[in-house]
């Protein structure tokens, strides 16, 4: 504290530029919900899709959009300027209001860390070409896996090792992301459609010679 008033008396008028250039870059977060548009406060969801029909439209439409925008977002008009903002102070909580049964805070077992805090990194609030409205495909190669995004595992496959065929089927063909219960077994532990070796039969013919051979002809089944 005491360096920094040093500084503001050798040279107060450098110190008063740094000051203002520092209340600039608080002050943009502040005036970055004005929306472009002045709205009525009593403006509906037909209003909005005049100009923002496209969240509605998708091959995975959230179904919030059918009670309407409002039922998310607040239109607020003070003095002409209009500002549009979430109906709770985070998306997370918002989300919650009616996805209460992901509140990371009451559930006993592991949960995905990303469901922690954050629905909006996997999710679209509003659309998306993919089911669940997730950003990108549970598929395909990194570029397009949202998975692959965070997971790696699996893919580094030794010089004389084998890759898993299921990584190329998709995550969920194993995985359920928000699947949970309680602690200590694979299937809540790494969020499996099943527990093992239940899991690994629908695919797995336990009677297939080339599989036993594989696994050196020990009693898996």
């Amino acid at each position: 504290m005491r360096r920094s008033l040093a500084i503001f008396a050798r040279n107060p008028v450098n110190a008063l530029k740094c000051l203002a250039v520092l209340l600039l870059f608080v002050a943009v977060p502040l005036s970055a919900d004005i929306h472009p548009v002045p709205l009525e406060k009593n403006a509906d969801s037909a209003k909005c899709l005049e100009c923002h029909a496209d969240k509605a439209k998708g091959k995975a439409v959230h179904t919030a959009i059918a009670t309407g925008c409002t039922s998310c977002h607040e239109v607020r008009v003070s003095k002409d300027v209009t500002r549009v903002k979430l109906a709770t102070t985070t998306a997370y909580s918002l989300c919650l209001t009616c996805h209460a049964d992901r509140n990371a805070g009451e559930i006993k077992g592991t949960v995905h860390k990303p469901a922690v805090r954050d629905c909006l990194k996997c999710h679209d609030p509003h659309e998306s070409d993919n089911k669940y409205q997730l950003v990108k495909a549970s598929s395909g190669d990194a570029k397009e896996n949202l998975c692959l995004a965070c997971h790696t595992t699996g893919l580094k496959v030794p010089a004389k090792g084998s890759r898993h065929m299921a990584l190329d089927m998709g995550c969920e063909t194993c995985h359920v992301t928000h699947k949970t219960g309680p602690g200590g077994t694979p299937e809540f532990q790494y969020h499996l459609t099943k527990d093992v070796p239940a899991l690994c039969l629908d695919c797995h013919d336990p009677k297939d010679e080339a599989l036993q051979k594989a696994h050196q002809n020990q009693p898996f089944v």
